[in-house]
């Protein structure tokens, strides 16, 4: 029924919420008091509808942060649960009682990640993944029983299967 979206019309940069049904709009910070020079892809909402999670970049730092902000305006609730140098593509668990995130692990490769909404545990990476692998996005169906994640060959096996092809 709503959409989420990052605009720079306006005031400056900011996450508008636009009602399909109803045909309204509105910020989600307060008009000129967004405190992020940038949103990322993958604004995503909470299954329940009722927040937001999304990457941004705090104006003045060259941190990324994973927020969420509650669907009816940061006035009624915003939250920074991460923040690190490089993070991507946000999604929410079946439930909503989880974030998944991407970030490097000490080797370089991808991981998902995953983290408590509701809490201070730092992020952990998802398990049962292949640590190999560069694991880059998780999708949680519905129901909370099946997960699409979009992932890479090890550059052994990309190297392997270019070999092959010759």
């Amino acid at each position: 029924r709503k959409i989420a979206y990052a605009t720079t019309r306006d005031l400056g940069i900011n996450i508008h919420i636009y009602d399909l049904i109803e045909g309204n709009e509105y910020a989600v910070f307060e008009k000129g008091g967004c405190p992020y020079s940038s949103f990322f892809r993958n604004i995503t909402w909470s299954p329940d509808g009722t927040k937001i999670a999304f990457k941004g970049q705090r104006s003045g730092k060259q941190t990324s942060e994973v927020a969420i902000v509650d669907a009816r305006g940061a006035q009624h609730g915003h939250t920074v649960r991460y923040e690190a140098k490089t993070l991507f593509n946000v999604s929410w668990n079946h439930d909503g009682t989880r974030i998944l995130f991407t970030q490097p692990i000490a080797s370089g490769r991808m991981q998902l990640f995953s983290m408590n909404v509701n809490g201070d545990q730092a992020p952990e990476v998802l398990p049962g993944l292949d640590a190999r692998r560069a694991n880059i996005f998780g999708v949680v169906s519905p129901d909370g029983k099946k997960m699409l994640i979009v992932s890479r060959k090890p550059a052994v096996e990309q190297a392997k299967d270019k070999a092959k092809k010759k």
